[in-house]
């Protein structure tokens, strides 16, 4: 709740009081998971130095060396290195990722992806034989855009924590996504055919390579051919089998 109202120094104090509440149980696994919220509180406002000494220090617990634990925190290892890898070491990582967590969940419902209207009312003219409604002019030029998210896929089947990871020099388009797939449903562990402890406890964490379509075009007062965009988006999953979804 304190996140969700931008109230990060409150929920933060929540976040290190459940902590201290779950040590003083004895419940280090509870406590170690609180800690982890907050190192994700960390990243989530740009304490990037903070969240890396705080979860050193969580790896050194004798808790966590659970593989559930290891899991964990090999997300969070993941999310801080992501931003300055290759796409090759996106990869990599995103698949020891999966590597940890077992079967991802099966996606139930999503809402409709992000629309653009101009391109789509240039992709329904197009579909007619009909001159585009919003010419490209001389002067658009579109780049690839592309954004890796990553997301939690939680126990009950809903999605939390969803975050730009890396993107293009330009995704106008990237917080609609996010909303897209916050309103994603998928199968809760229970609905899982092979559930994993992990799953069980803190849910899955799934990495997405979301890349917007173009076309190529010829725009109006011109003769050479370029890159437009187009309507739709195709998805790469990089933490399950590697199939591009459309």
């Amino acid at each position: 709740m304190w996140v969700k109202l931008r109230h990060y120094g409150q929920a933060d104090s929540s976040y290190q009081a459940a902590e201290r509440r779950a040590l003083d149980a004895g419940e280090d696994r509870a406590a170690l998971l609180a800690a982890i919220k907050r190192v994700s509180l960390c990243l989530a406002i740009g304490q990037r130095a903070r969240a890396r000494r705080m979860i050193d220090e969580i790896e050194a617990r004798p808790v966590a060396i659970d593989p559930v634990m290891k899991a964990v925190i090999a997300v969070i290892r993941f999310r801080m290195a992501a931003r300055d890898a290759s796409d090759a070491e996106v990869v990599k990582l995103a698949g020891e990722i999966r590597q940890s967590q077992g079967m991802e969940p099966a996606l139930l419902w999503a809402p409709s992806f992000p629309t653009d209207a101009t391109v789509a009312a240039n992709t329904d003219a197009r579909k007619f034989g009909l001159t585009d409604a919003f010419p490209n002019r001389t002067s658009e030029i579109g780049g690839i855009q592309w954004i890796d998210v990553g997301f939690w896929i939680r126990p009950d089947g809903r999605t939390a924590e969803m975050e730009v990871l890396r993107r293009s020099k330009t995704a106008p388009w990237s917080e609609q996504m996010l909303a897209q797939i916050g309103g994603r449903r998928y199968a809760s562990s229970s609905q899982m055919a092979s559930e994993t402890t992990a799953a069980a406890i803190n849910g899955v964490y799934r990495v997405e390579r979301i890349t917007r379509r173009s076309t190529y075009d010829t725009p109006t007062g011109s003769l050479i051919r370029r890159r437009v965009t187009d309507e739709g988006f195709e998805i790469l999953a990089l933490t399950d089998t590697g199939i591009a979804l459309k």
